[in-house]
């Protein structure tokens, strides 16, 4: 994919997420919104991730809620080992990655993405593969085998999920505020991307064969 397909590709997302916004603005003044709880938790929610019917919550406490639209109010899984406060979450319907304050990363294993017949269960640090940075956890993104991290320490990192390993360190030179990239597979051809967000408020985009930055945007 060159430079110029994937501005117009930025272009169009933006245009079409402008579109949504204002649609639900409009929505919400004219009164035309629903709502449903989706669970009551006894701690702050700081971060939410929905995948499908299923939502995974993180909170100030450091746990991981799973949660689902078909029966609101039913938690049916906590998963516990963060020791602060969960700062990033993503959800992909095979792997959950939290982020937190404690400077490690878990993607979770063998938890039920689903209600199960026995209902409510807990998971803890056991059931989950760990990473660490060396301060706050900013930013966790899924890609199939991969999953990019972000964190104030100044890197974005790319492990390997079946490897249990750091495939890349990405030196950013300030602390890293988010991160997204391609997925794992693209056409024959085309190029994978990390982009970063950073503290001064820029947004790089690096290849993910030279690792080797291609554009930045000033614009926050």
């Amino acid at each position: 994919v060159d430079m110029g397909e994937l501005l117009k590709r930025m272009e169009e997302l933006r245009n079409q997420e402008e579109t949504e916004t204002r649609t639900a603005n409009k929505n919400w003044l004219e009164g035309r919104c629903t709502h449903n709880t989706i669970a009551v938790l006894d701690d702050w929610v700081r971060k939410l991730k929905f995948h499908g019917d299923t939502v995974a919550l993180g909170t100030y406490r450091g746990d991981v809620f799973l949660s689902g639209m078909e029966r609101p109010d039913t938690v049916w899984a906590k998963l516990e080992g963060h020791t602060d406060e969960v700062t990033a979450l993503d959800f992909d319907g095979a792997h959950l990655a939290s982020g937190s304050l404690d400077a490690s990363v878990r993607v979770w294993k063998g938890i039920p993405l689903t209600m199960s017949p026995e209902g409510y269960s807990e998971h803890g640090e056991d059931d989950s593969l760990v990473f660490h940075h060396r301060a706050e956890v900013t930013g966790v993104h899924l890609a199939g085998g991969q999953l990019v991290s972000s964190s104030v320490d100044g890197t974005c990192k790319i492990w390997n999920l079946a490897a249990n390993m750091c495939e890349q360190i990405v030196e950013v030179g300030e602390p890293v505020t988010c991160c997204a990239c391609s997925p794992e597979t693209v056409p024959d051809g085309s190029s994978r991307y990390l982009a970063i967000g950073t503290a001064s408020g820029a947004v790089t985009i690096y290849s993910m064969d030279t690792w080797k930055p291609v554009m930045s945007f000033a614009g926050h």
